[in-house]
């Protein structure tokens, strides 16, 4: 997306990863690692903290699931949509750090970038482009939270 001029012009992944190692060093071929972690414990935690208690709320008020039968799949998937939700306002943030860290040097690390974001554009930008990254964030939490009672359950019956 870069201008022809700004464009690296790797040829594959190990193109990519030599280049970066002989012009950047190692250490940069790490540059957004930190936010990356951060993020992937935010979407995590942002799906696994709602996604029950989303569940009950939908069986109970919506669904009307009879309690103690298990959710149907219409309540697992509102409640799977509900955790897209938490998981993608959570994890936007540091998606946004690891992006701009990862962008080039314009930044020393993690704080400057919350920083510079913070001072010069605001508290909302953290949460800048929340529709795309939810459409992107929605689909691996409903995968992820749908496949989950059923491979628990096969598990189960294997153990």
């Amino acid at each position: 997306m870069k201008p022809v001029a700004e464009r690296r012009g790797y040829t594959n992944v190990f193109n990519a990863l030599l280049t970066i190692l002989r012009t950047e060093g190692p250490r940069n071929l790490y540059s957004g690692l930190a936010p990356n972690i951060l993020r992937g414990m935010s979407i995590n935690a942002g799906m696994l903290a709602c996604y029950d208690q989303a569940a009950e709320m939908i069986g109970e008020h919506i669904t009307k699931d009879v309690p103690g039968t298990g959710f149907s799949t219409q309540t697992r998937l509102g409640a799977s949509l509900v955790a897209g939700v938490t998981a993608t306002a959570f994890s936007l943030p540091f998606d946004l750090i690891k992006s701009r860290l990862q962008d080039g040097g314009k930044y020393k690390g993690i704080i400057d970038v919350a920083t510079q974001v913070l001072t010069k554009e605001g508290p909302l930008a953290f949460w800048t482009g929340f529709g795309a990254y939810y459409m992107r964030t929605a689909p691996h939490a409903m995968i992820v939270l749908l496949a989950a009672d059923p491979i628990t359950k096969f598990y189960k019956s294997l153990v």
